[in-house]
């Protein structure tokens, strides 16, 4: 089941991946709720509705990656020169921010917070501001979000929000591609995450099951039960 759900991610299908998540009464139960909730909703708000559509066109004009690399420039520019000395300390306050909010989670177990602990520290080793004020992976990055902008075909809010479960899925599915693209540009490569997801069963009794699952993070094997 776990092994089905990343090959799901893996493949960016959402709708498979939301069928393996739920039994398939209660995956029904959740997509009638999802189309009700659709179909009675209230209108999108204005203001929400402009800036969405005001990004969407943005992100699919014709000239639309040279516009954005233009603008993206000089607050690159910015960033080299205000983070370069102070991202140490930073990055440390930050990385104690992160951890002292994981522990104050209540609704996370000892394991899963061992478990996020390890994610961050992955990641804000990765995090160097090197890495993100390159500008080949800033142009690499902008591409991939104009592509998947285009490919979402939803250039205004309420075509957005009017999406019933499945079809929605789908367009998350061509998002969460586009993530990937954008996150790899930076050498974060969460397809390989996927690819290398092992499932080992620790113990099973009736209907529950205890499971160790492990993945390829950067350059650490991350493992959680």
């Amino acid at each position: 089941a776990v092994e089905g759900q990343a090959k799901a991610l893996r493949d960016n299908d959402l709708a498979r991946y939301s069928r393996l998540s739920l039994p398939p009464e209660l995956h029904a139960r959740s997509e009638a709720l999802w189309n009700r909730r659709v179909a009675e909703a209230e209108p999108v708000a204005d203001a929400d509705a402009a800036e969405y559509d005001k990004m969407m066109a943005r992100l699919t004009s014709p000239n639309a990656e040279a516009e954005l690399i233009r603008d993206l420039e000089p607050k690159l520019a910015k960033l080299e020169t205000e983070i370069s000395g102070q991202w140490p300390m930073m990055q440390a306050t930050a990385l104690i921010f992160l951890n002292a909010a994981i522990q104050a989670n209540t609704d996370l177990s000892a394991e899963e917070k061992a478990h996020s602990n390890e994610v961050v520290a992955g990641l804000m080793a990765w995090a160097q501001p090197s890495l993100f004020t390159d500008r080949a992976r800033a142009r690499v990055a902008v591409s991939a979000l104009v592509d998947t902008a285009a490919e979402l075909d939803l250039p205004t809010l309420a075509q957005a929000r009017a999406l019933q479960m499945m079809p929605a899925m789908e367009k998350g599915g061509v998002a969460l591609a586009g993530l990937k693209q954008v996150a790899k540009a930076y050498d974060l490569d969460l397809d390989r995450a996927l690819d290398g997801v092992k499932a080992e069963l620790v113990s099973a009794q009736g209907d529950r099951a205890q499971v160790k699952v492990s993945y390829p993070l950067l350059d650490k094997t991350v493992s959680f039960e």
